[in-house]
């Protein structure tokens, strides 16, 4: 289950992507026992030339094929799992947000909710 924050709702609400797509509106709460409860599929990011996007890789297989600019993630920096998302800067630079990782993104160890 993916979650993302609800434009236009209370500070503390966020919005579900359930198994079928359907958003479901919650509260940080919410959102936090999901996350203890979800299972979390862990790979390296890897540049997929097909859609020029980075996706999630174990070994040689996509897990995802391509993340999108906001979409929330967990990255391992000094030994300690940080959610992050990914964004592109003005240099068109990919790069994940509060953390020092910018330009090549490629074999960073990451993790995303199932």
């Amino acid at each position: 289950m993916r979650s993302r924050k609800c434009v236009g709702k209370q500070e503390n609400d966020w919005c579900f992507v359930g198994d079928k797509g359907a958003l479901k509106q919650g509260s940080l709460e919410e959102k936090l026992w999901i996350k203890e409860n979800d299972t979390m599929r862990e790979g390296r990011l890897g540049y997929n030339c097909e859609n020029d996007r980075y996706g999630l890789l174990s070994m040689d297989l996509w897990i995802d094929t391509g993340f999108h600019c906001g979409e929330y993630m967990e990255v391992l920096v000094d030994d300690q799992w940080v959610q992050t998302r990914m964004e592109m800067n003005l240099a068109r630079e990919w790069y994940l947000v509060g953390t020092p990782y910018c330009g090549d993104l490629e074999y960073i160890r990451a993790r995303i909710s199932d």
